[in-house]
């Protein structure tokens, strides 16, 4: 009786004598490769941001409400575009994350998938499909009818035998757009809205542009000097 104990004692001192090595094993390969992973995910998403924006001197990054935004400004400080990076979970293979880069009026200029676990030569397929010149070129549309592949009346055209792939792409257009119009708001031009004071007067001089940037803010765009209002 006592050799039997003394069997499960060892194999129990081996067993997590195994388990300590293997976990500081993970934890040096972790603190090793933690920090290359995050360069080349950097890396990726600047590769991603001169992709989908129009050019553009440097970027804002910020978050919100959990998903992560970025505007680009020029060098006089004129914001230029506004990037979205989303993830879907309604891909085929799970998780879709996707880059989207929206002008100054909201429709969309560019996109990179980021990460996905679709099929090869189909869903995956979709960093090319919808890009200006593919099959169901998304380039320059504007979302706020939303985007849905034509199967579900949409006017996008799906991957070949990919729908649910296609249907995860629009899911992420849609997402991307819903949180550029809550971070960036709509800007309109002064040609077509005039704010007036309770007189009656004009009370925009020299905008060019009235952008509601928040629930309580308006940003405003000054014209060039020499313009004359609602040119």
């Amino acid at each position: 009786m006592a050799k039997k104990q003394s069997s499960l004692i060892n194999m129990v001192l081996t067993l997590f004598v195994i388990t300590v090595v293997a976990a500081v094993a993970l934890g040096f390969v972790y603190y090793f490769t933690q920090e290359p992973i995050a360069q080349v995910k950097e890396k990726k998403l600047n590769e991603g941001l001169m992709k989908v924006l129009p050019a553009f001197d440097h970027q804002v990054a910020e978050e919100v409400e959990g998903v992560p935004t970025y505007k680009a400004f020029d060098a006089n400080e004129q914001l230029v575009g506004t990037a979205v990076e989303v993830v879907t979970d309604k891909g085929f293979g799970g998780d879709v994350k996707v880059l989207v880069g929206f002008d100054t009026e909201g429709k969309i200029f560019g996109y990179t998938v980021l990460e996905h676990k679709e099929t090869a030569g189909l869903g995956s397929k979709m960093g090319d499909w919808f890009q200006e010149g593919g099959k169901g070129n998304v380039i320059g549309k504007d979302l706020s009818t939303p985007a849905k592949v034509s199967k579900d009346g949409g006017d996008v055209d799906a991957i070949t035998a990919a729908t649910i792939s296609s249907r995860a792409f629009c899911d992420a257009l849609n997402k991307a757009y819903a949180t550029y119009v809550n971070t960036v708001g709509t800007c309109v031009s002064t040609d077509t809205l005039i704010v007036k004071d309770s007189k009656g007067c004009d009370t925009l001089t020299n905008v060019s542009t009235v952008c509601k940037s928040g629930e309580n803010s308006i940003e405003v765009t000054l014209k060039e000097e020499g313009g004359q209002d609602n040119e």
